[in-house]
């Protein structure tokens, strides 16, 4: 006789090929009851003392013995709290339970990927740091779910301005060979401490895939300069030569500096037109301008021809798991992409339908049909009705 533990912590008794559950506990004797009392409907029982002693069989059961199966329950609990106790990498308890397993066990075992999806939730995520000394990545956050290098720098735990950059051997080769990056900062989402989850993303096929992942301390300069100088002197250790001609941000002064600081004055800096319309309600708003927006049509029409001037919290470990998955839905796009499978890009309606009259009107003003105060009114319409 041998009392395991179940999956859901409590103990399993294993006695002469059957496993029982806890059922009830008197004075001095605990009843048991077969573990497949609700698959197969077995009314097996057994009785033993509070030490889980002196075994009486109850009911008889409705299924023969099976040491195998116990086997294979011991096998599972052991990947469980080895997973529990250790830092080793699932895949390596996973293989070292399996090897010593006799074939029939094996056989029962589930997919590789299963068993260590079920390995992970065993294992508590590190604690959530309160300062940037506290913050130490496990070796299973440095890198990809592929097991590939995905930590690119970290200033180090004694800087003032903690910064950790992701990006995988193969994102950082297809950041160096892009010609145009996007560029933007998320602050909604990142982690304590950092202040915001900055991204960088590339141009793929009709799509655009995210290379570069940076926890940031603040939105200074200097920080920007830092991050955008360890991809620099990343793709000169790697013997990649960046080729960005155009860099599309926000409107943030201390990104178009260091973008021109650490690329070059020749670089683009091109304006996102999302974050020009965002920047414009907040002027509406600082001005008091809002009830005179709601209720004037002219001066909405007004604030959307201003656009087209211009046109021209979770912690660090669940965001940084993020990361790693997006980063494997970007590999597996690519992949898909090399055996002649299109990324898809999903784009509404509508954004169709105002694409195609803003290149109309873009016809219209390059071939004389329209002036340019026919061309800002056509385009402010079209912004009005779809913001």
């Amino acid at each position: 006789m041998e009392v395991i533990k179940s999956n859901k912590g409590g103990s399993k008794l294993c006695y002469q090929g059957y496993m029982y559950t806890k059922h009830t506990t008197r004075k001095t004797v605990q009843w048991w009851k077969c573990v497949k009392r609700s698959s197969t409907a077995c009314k097996g029982s057994i009785t033993t003392s509070l030490q889980n002693e002196n075994p009486t069989p109850g009911q008889p059961h409705n299924h023969d013995p099976s040491d195998i199966s116990i086997k294979y329950t011991k096998s599972r609990y052991a990947m469980k709290e080895q997973a529990a106790l250790t830092r080793d990498k699932p895949s390596q308890i996973f293989a070292q339970v399996v090897s010593t397993c006799e074939d029939d066990v094996q056989a029962m075992m589930p997919r590789e990927e299963n068993c260590k999806r079920t390995m992970r939730y065993q294992r508590p995520a590190p604690p959530v740091p309160q300062s940037f000394a506290d913050v130490t990545l496990p070796a299973e956050f440095t890198i990809t779910t592929n097991n590939q290098q995905f930590l690119l720098y970290d200033n180090g735990q004694n800087a003032e301005n903690r910064m950790l950059v992701f990006c995988s051997p193969d994102s950082l080769r297809r950041l160096a060979e892009a010609h145009t990056l996007f560029m933007d900062g998320t602050f909604s989402v990142a982690p304590h401490p950092f202040k915001q989850l900055y991204t960088i993303r590339v141009p793929f096929k009709d799509v655009t895939v995210t290379t570069v992942y940076a926890f940031l301390p603040n939105k200074n300069q200097d920080t920007y300069r830092e991050l955008f100088q360890s991809l620099v002197d990343k793709c000169q250790a790697s013997h990649l030569q960046l080729n960005v001609q155009t860099v599309v941000t926000d409107f943030e002064d201390g990104v178009l500096r260091a973008v021109s600081a650490v690329f070059g004055r020749h670089i683009n800096n091109q304006g996102c037109f999302y974050h020009l319309t965002q920047a414009t309600w907040r002027k509406i708003q600082s001005l008091g301008l809002v009830p005179h927006y709601k209720m004037s049509d002219d001066f909405r029409l007004f604030c959307g021809m201003i656009n087209l001037v211009g046109y021209a919290h979770p912690s660090i470990w669940r965001v940084v798991e993020w990361c790693q998955k997006e980063e494997a839905t970007v590999r597996t796009l690519i992949q898909q992409d090399a055996v002649g499978t299109p990324p898809v890009k999903r784009v509404q309606q509508r954004y169709v339908q105002l694409q195609l009259r803003l290149q109309n009107l873009c016809r219209d003003l390059t071939s004389g049909n329209k002036t340019i105060a026919e061309f800002l009114r056509g385009v402010g319409w079209n912004i009005r009705l779809n913001h």
